[in-house]
């Protein structure tokens, strides 16, 4: 199950993919560009480790977006920015709520 875009309020964030080998040489699993709204995960992750980092690019894209400054937040206000702000995403992205139910299957490799 693919998911090609994430959108959050107004905005649009495009879901890509990179090869293995340019997410080793980088030493990452995925990224958030802000400059062009764009999420890349590295291909042929298991869907734990898909799940895990496409939820920790949309929390970097949601932050971007938001504009909020977390260190002045202290622990209970990011837990409500959390809540709040992922509610909103989920409710905005049906088929990112069949990405987590399909992920939530026994473990297999992702594309």
């Amino acid at each position: 199950m693919k998911l090609e875009k994430i959108k959050y309020k107004n905005f649009k964030a495009t879901v890509t993919t990179m090869s293995r080998k340019t997410a080793t040489q980088h030493g990452l699993y995925g990224f958030y560009t802000p400059n062009n709204n764009t999420i890349v995960i590295q291909k042929d992750l298991n869907k734990r480790d898909y799940l895990d980092t496409l939820i920790h690019e949309i929390f970097h894209f949601v932050a971007d977006k938001s504009g909020i400054k977390f260190r002045n937040l202290g622990e209970e206000g990011v837990a409500k920015f959390v809540g709040s702000e992922f509610s909103k995403i989920l409710i905005q992205n049906p088929k990112l709520v069949n990405v987590i139910k399909w992920c939530a299957k026994p473990w297999v490799y992702f594309f």
